[in-house]
């Protein structure tokens, strides 16, 4: 879908102008994951950041508009001033359209992307009150919103990807995926098992549920320049668990750090099997995300390399997985 979208930067670009009213001097596009485009453009010579989030046509085009309108109305609350509402395109509604797309364009938010910096002890702190604040809402309040269901998509599809492996081993293309993956190829089915053995343990436990980001991640997070906390990207919202806004940090290194300040900051208590299954799944997600793109056709050279060394980078930091959960697993005993 990346790729499909960054063929269409002059629709974009005109979409934006025309529907919108925004006309950004400079687009560059970003890596933004598999479900959208990040971008920047230059004004009076700041850098300025807004993020479009694409769904392909099938989408539940209801659900999400409902979505779309709880975090207009938390954004309009003063408590919540870290929530940034998606730009409405016409007058009671916020999804555009583009060919078999339909977008949702978060507003230019001036600052930093929190993976582009070193994020200090005070943020983590703040970021900790802020999500705290998020799920002591009352979710009887926002009926509108799904309740989550532990999906193990991505185990089945890692699986899939697993059983055309040795074919990839002969293609031009796809030889260095094959000769990224296959070393991993065990560890990462025991992962595959592991996760949907959380997955089915946590449907059948039917936690009680709280209001969640959904996809809490640093690319979602930016710093403005006056100190405050934004948080984009808010279409996945939904009744879940506090785990999966808890696993907010991709590399399971700096999860526990932010563990701790979240459980001094709320009170709360945490699972861990909840805590290694969304971590599990964050990591599946992204080698699967990896390789299903390096198969498109359509990538040319520096897509296709640049996607190769992302995909290094997701199983390069799987080494730390085991190390990560034993420290999550003392910081829980600490707050107990």
């Amino acid at each position: 879908m990346q790729a499909d979208l960054l063929n269409k930067l002059d629709q974009i670009e005109a979409l934006l102008a025309l529907d919108y009213g925004l006309a950004p001097s400079q687009l560059v596009f970003l890596p933004a994951g598999e479900d959208g485009l990040l971008y920047t453009f230059q004004s009076h010579g700041q850098r300025l950041i807004a993020k479009i989030v694409g769904f392909r046509t099938g989408v539940d085009g209801q659900m999400l508009e409902r979505q779309l309108q709880v975090i207009d109305r938390l954004a309009q609350t003063a408590a919540f001033d870290f929530v940034v509402s998606p730009l409405p395109k016409l007058a009671g509604g916020f999804v555009g359209r583009l060919a078999e797309y339909c977008l949702v364009i978060y507003p230019f938010v001036e600052g930093v992307l929190q993976r582009d910096s070193q994020t200090t002890s005070r943020q983590l702190n703040e970021l900790g009150t802020l999500i705290g604040q998020l799920h002591a809402l009352d979710p009887a309040q926002y009926p509108a919103l799904a309740a989550q269901v532990f999906s193990t998509a991505e185990a089945e599809r890692l699986t899939a990807i697993f059983s055309q492996l040795p074919k990839f081993a002969g293609h031009a293309n796809l030889k260095p995926v094959y000769d990224l993956l296959a070393p991993w190829e065990q560890r990462l089915r025991r992962d595959v098992e592991q996760c949907v053995q959380l997955g089915e343990s946590l449907r059948r436990a039917n936690h009680p549920q709280v209001i969640t980001h959904g996809d809490l991640s640093p690319g979602n997070i930016i710093f403005t320049p006056g100190g405050q906390i934004k948080i984009i990207d808010w279409e996945g919202i939904q009744l879940g668990l506090p785990e999966q806004d808890v696993n907010m940090f991709s590399d399971i290194r700096h999860l526990p750090h932010f563990l701790a300040t979240y459980l001094k900051v709320n009170k709360r208590s945490l699972q861990l099997d909840a805590l290694i299954f969304f971590n599990l799944t964050f990591v599946l997600e992204g080698v699967v995300q990896r390789v299903e793109l390096l198969q498109e056709e359509a990538l040319n050279e520096v897509q296709r390399q640049h996607e190769l060394d992302e995909l290094a980078a997701e199983l390069h930091g799987h080494q730390w997985f085991d190390v990560g959960v034993e420290q999550i697993r003392e910081i829980l005993k600490r707050f107990d």
